[in-house]
């Protein structure tokens, strides 16, 4: 009998939906010059590389907590839309570089209305409806994994 664990799934969806929301965060800290490289999300805890040229300070760490944390205090909505992978794109939506996608593509937003929205990444992950149902987010460590990556735990 197989049934999905609904706790362990909800912890998931929090802990991938702040992946989303910490990208965003490290890029208005560190710069635009921030992104994904790799992620692991489990129930308890998660880890995002990225890219950056060197370790991250400790005001930085303390100043993407505080981003992060800020925007989760917002309660902003989720939202997923549909569409190609070049209109997405086009609107501002953070890709993978390098990925192959099809015809359509999952757009997922945290936040509402063009001037609101905080976060804007092709996803076809599960996310919680709402950023207030990630609660506290804490980074644990930070490291370099390769030159020019960076990964943090949190």
């Amino acid at each position: 009998d197989l049934r999905v664990d609904a706790e362990r799934r909800r912890a998931i969806m929090a802990n991938h939906s702040a992946t989303h929301i910490m990208h965003a965060a490290l890029r208005k800290v560190l710069g635009e010059h921030v992104t994904q490289k790799g992620s692991l999300v489990e129930a308890d805890r998660f880890r995002f590389d990225f890219s950056h040229n060197g370790p991250m300070s400790q005001a930085e760490i303390e100043a993407v907590e505080d981003e992060v944390n800020a925007q989760i205090r917002e309660n902003m909505p989720t939202g997923i839309q549909v569409t190609s992978p070049d209109k997405a794109i086009e609107a501002g939506a953070l890709a993978l570089f390098g990925e192959k996608y099809g015809d359509e593509v999952r757009v997922l937003s945290m936040g509402t209305g063009d001037a609101r929205r905080y976060s804007v990444e092709l996803c076809g992950g599960t996310h919680v409806e709402r950023s207030g149902d990630i609660g506290l987010f804490v980074i644990t460590s930070e490291s370099g994994v390769s030159a020019g990556v960076r990964r943090v735990e949190a």
